[in-house]
């Protein structure tokens, strides 16, 4: 059983994960470029994944965290709605956007793992998710190069 404020700190990470899966996928159903489709469809289904994953820890106390997004989310993506007019033309902006809510997830996880009573599969399982999105953040200058070369073309 996972202790109250472990379970508040996971509840939050699914909150995040949640606002940064709604946002990949208007990211992709607003874009027609096949590059960046591919890149947010990805991300898209790493972020469900994750939530599942989550979401199975607080199931084990009979508790349903709140999954539809938060306050921050919804501002967020307003931010990235109105850059999305351009998105195919000029997707840099998008992609800052993305790094931006990136850096705050990948805080939020690091404020989790401080927990010093945090159970060996889930700070295994919240190691491996954050790795895998520090890789993403890496790996988005790659995908603003691809696609500038891709309009370029």
């Amino acid at each position: 059983m996972l202790p109250n404020r472990q379970q508040k700190l996971i509840s939050e990470l699914i909150t995040r994960l949640e606002d940064a899966h709604k946002g990949y996928l208007e990211l992709y159903n607003a874009s027609s470029n096949p590059i960046f489709r591919k890149w947010l469809k990805i991300y898209r289904q790493e972020r469900y994944q994750y939530i599942k994953e989550l979401h199975s820890y607080i199931k084990d106390i009979q508790s349903t965290p709140d999954l539809t997004g938060s306050l921050l989310g919804e501002i967020h993506r307003v931010v990235i709605d109105i850059k999305l007019n351009h998105i195919d033309e000029s997707p840099e902006a998008v992609i800052n956007e993305i790094l931006r809510g990136s850096n705050f997830l990948i805080e939020d996880y690091k404020k989790v793992l401080e927990e010093p009573e945090l159970s060996y599969p889930l700070r295994s399982d919240l190691t491996r998710q954050l790795k895998r999105i520090q890789e993403e953040v890496k790996t988005l200058d790659e995908l603003k190069l691809e696609l500038q070369e891709n309009y370029a073309a």
